[in-house]
């Protein structure tokens, strides 16, 4: 869900209060002997703190509230109770009254030229037309709010508007200005160091390119947001963003994944005792193994989510546990169960819908508990400074203690000289001995760092690659064989599929591992940005406009003669409705297997980001494709590979063998010969480099 800046979202996890409804009198009471001044503040504050637990009694000390001031003719106080009486019938609902008040508010605050006044208001009025699904006067009202922050550099406002704006731009389906507005939100955070609502912004970013089905881009957005998180203290705020993490990978069908974010947010969420997060995380374990077929681990996980709930009176996790077990049940035709916790789903949900509560007692007993261990935490860490200072003062002492100690050994063992250097001699081996494993240590533990960050990386570098099922939606006889040398790699392939046209891509980066992946990533997103939002589509100009994007990243200048950073690449467009095909190429080339024989096609003798002339561009070739022709791309990883027996490279000529004699046979078949192949030709020896062969037959 995107997120509103000036608008929370609470949860509470407590059995249902009722409040009884003040009498006149008992008001009265509790307003004696004040002037009105504090009365109004009185009232101001117990009806904003019962305005989401009780809105309806939060609104008598409101309607008491606006008529004091009214009575003791304050403008500026009156338009502040309309803008809390405004608040509590938005909470009710009951919008054309809340709008009635705020304009009233804002016609004061104008004729006073109260600039604090005006951003409340206007902000007010965006959200509540935001809310009743206006949305033009909503951005209206919100850039009304951002003048006036502008004016008096009210930074916190700026950034909190502009989040909103973007929220409003999102519901309308305007996802490239809601980004360009977040995006305002984020670098504002950011000089604010509100690392918290940055974080919440990231989210939002993410979640825009999530509702257009760009999960990378999102997935980029949503792991920067929960690099922040993992930075800061908030346990409860990390966990639910780990959520949103592999919420996005189920969408994306990487279950796996998904199942391990949701694991460590469980984990966190048990350690933090946030039973409601705990219920949360267990239920999203439990469809992540639904969507996987395992349904005793789903059955296990979300049983335990609704037991969770039933103990707690959750009522809106135990709905969507039922549910869950519902769908389950009937999946694997236990239709007396899924009846059973459907009926539990749809008494639940009626039960919602009857009930309005929340728990300020609750809150305010885990403020004082929250209080009362800061001061614990405060006593401990006095009670440390002063062990660490007693520790220093001991440590002092027995130093000098040694000293003293030293030199009277020294002075009465002067006649064994010679042994006592041949003590020293042992002691200062042992010291050396001792320095030498602390060493080993610490590269021990450096190389376990290093490693587990660049395999965070290669889940990135995963995600960035485009799933298989693109090609498979149109041809299901293909096979991708992808080995990286290293943990991540500097080959990747690509596949993106536009109006009837199927774009695909072979590349090898320069180097491979570390430096490779991160050109990888660079080529997969230009090549995305070319296609989808520079409306370009003959292969010879993605490849110059590539090459010229890539320069422009690396800061390299086009007449640039001794470039060494970039990719070759192998890029293919295969027309779906034409029976066509363009090749382009830079240094890679494209192998075409018929009936008939087998063609090679040469790319351009220039790389990406390489040396090019400015006269230099690149070349196409075009295809008439019968059904049963093969295409292959591939980088240079499996012709360089040295082999055990031979201590040769398997070298181009053996591939163009190989893949005329496999041509014939499905695809699978191939892939299962070629890996086979590779590997017993490897044997022992270190992988060369990364390798990278894709086989589609149309």
């Amino acid at each position: 869900m995107m997120k509103l800046v000036n608008v929370y979202i609470l949860f509470f996890l407590s059995p249902l209060l009722v409040f009884a409804q003040p009498k006149a009198e008992e008001i009265d009471k509790l307003l004696a002997n004040k002037d009105f001044r504090q009365q109004l503040t009185l009232l101001d504050s117990i009806s904003l703190t019962y305005r989401n637990e009780n809105p309806s009694l939060a609104l008598l000390y409101a309607n008491k509230e606006v008529e004091i001031a009214t009575n003791n003719n304050d403008e500026k106080l009156l338009a502040q109770s309309l803008s809390t009486r405004s608040k509590v019938l938005k909470q009710l609902t009951d919008f054309d009254k809340a709008e009635i008040d705020l304009n009233q508010a804002l016609t004061i605050y104008t004729k006073l030229n109260y600039k604090s006044g005006l951003t409340n208001v206007f902000t007010d009025l965006g959200t509540l037309n935001y809310l009743k699904g206006n949305f033009d006067a909503a951005i209206k009202f919100y850039l009304n709010c951002l003048k006036i922050a502008d004016e008096v550099n009210d930074k916190s406002s700026q950034a909190s508007v502009l989040n909103n704006i973007g929220n409003v731009y999102l519901m309308q389906q305007k996802e490239d200005k809601a980004i360009v507005y977040y995006q305002k939100a984020y670098e504002l955070y950011k000089v604010l160091g509100d690392l918290e609502r940055a974080a919440l912004t990231l989210d939002n970013i993410g979640l825009v390119y999530s509702n257009k089905d760009d999960y990378q881009m999102a997935l980029l957005y949503q792991v920067s947001a929960l690099r922040i998180v993992e930075k800061l203290s908030n346990q409860q705020m990390l966990a639910e963003t780990l959520m949103n993490v592999g919420a996005l990978y189920q969408l994306m069908e990487k279950y796996d994944a998904a199942l391990k974010y949701f694991e460590q947010a469980y984990e966190i969420s048990v350690k933090i005792d946030s039973k409601y997060t705990t219920i949360g995380c267990l239920i999203n374990i439990g469809e992540a193994y639904k969507l996987r077929k395992n349904y005793e681990l789903a059955i296990s996980k979300t049983m335990e989510a609704y037991a969770i709930s039933q103990e707690m009176g959750a009522k809106a996790n135990l709905k969507k546990a039922a549910i869950n077990l519902s769908d389950i049940y009937e999946e694997l035709k236990q239709y007396d169960n899924a009846l059973k916790y459907y009926k539990i789903y749809s008494e639940t949900k009626d039960s919602i819908l009857n009930e309005e509560s929340f728990n300020q007692i609750n809150e305010l007993s885990a403020k004082y508990e929250a209080d009362k261990k800061q001061k614990e935490i405060e006593i401990l860490t006095k009670d440390n400074d002063l062990n660490d200072t007693k520790l220093k003062q001991q440590k002092t002492l027995t130093i000098s203690l040694f000293i003293g100690i030293g030199l009277i050994v020294i002075m009465l063992l002067l006649v064994f000289y010679r042994y006592q250097e041949k003590r020293k001699a042992n002691v200062l081996l042992e010291e050396k001995n001792s320095a030498i494993n602390e060493q080993k240590e610490l590269v021990v533990e450096k190389n376990k760092e290093i490693t587990d960050s660049i395999n965070y990386a290669r889940r990135i570098q995963d995600a960035m690659l485009p799933s298989q099922k693109i090609v498979n939606e149109y041809f299901k006889d293909n096979f991708i064989f992808y080995q990286p040398k290293d943990i991540i790699s500097g080959d990747f392939y690509w596949a993106l599929r536009k109006d009837d046209k199927l774009y695909i891509a072979a590349a090898d980066c320069t180097g491979h591992g570390v430096p490779g992946a991160l050109m990888s990533m660079i080529g997969v997103t230009f090549l995305r940005q070319i296609i989808n939002e520079m409306n370009i589509t003959h292969t010879a100009e993605i490849l110059n406009h590539l090459h010229s994007m890539v320069l422009s990243a690396l800061n390299e200048d086009v007449n640039f003669r001794n470039s060494q950073d970039g990719m070759d690449v192998a890029l293919l467009k295969i027309d779906l409705s034409n029976k066509k095909a363009q090749f382009s190429g830079a240094v890679r080339p494209l192998y075409v297997a018929t009936s008939t024989g087998f063609e090679i096609i040469k790319g351009d003798r220039f790389s990406i980001g390489g040396i090019k002339t400015l006269e230099e561009s690149f070349s196409s070739v075009e295809i008439d494709w019968l059904k049963g022709t093969s295409f292959y791309l591939f980088s240079d990883g499996l012709a360089d590979q040295f082999g055990q027996q031979s201590c040769k490279k398997f070298k181009v000529k053996k591939l163009q063998d190989l893949l005329t004699d496999l041509n014939h046979q499905p695809m699978q078949e191939q892939y299962r010969c070629i890996s086979e192949l590779f590997n017993d030709w490897k044997g022992n020896l270190e992988q060369t480099d990364d390798v990278l062969l894709i086989g589609i037959k149309v």
